[in-house]
């Protein structure tokens, strides 16, 4: 993953750790004029897509319990 992608997944994720819902996430990255990989809007849906990817690749290499 290139590092710019990486780092604004980083803080999806580190934002959603911290308590933030996705509205709110998505609604920073579009204040903070970051765009999406398409060019299009953030939306809720973007960032819990991103958010089941980031679960999934930590379950996957082991950074997560299995339940």
């Amino acid at each position: 993953m290139e590092s710019h992608k990486a780092e604004i997944v980083e803080r999806i994720y580190s934002e959603y750790l911290s308590g933030k819902g996705t509205f709110t996430i998505a609604k920073q990255l579009a204040a903070d004029n970051i765009p999406t990989v398409a060019g299009g809007k953030w939306c809720e849906s973007t960032i819990l897509g991103i958010l089941k990817w980031c679960i999934r690749r930590r379950f996957e290499q082991g950074k997560l319990p299995s339940l």
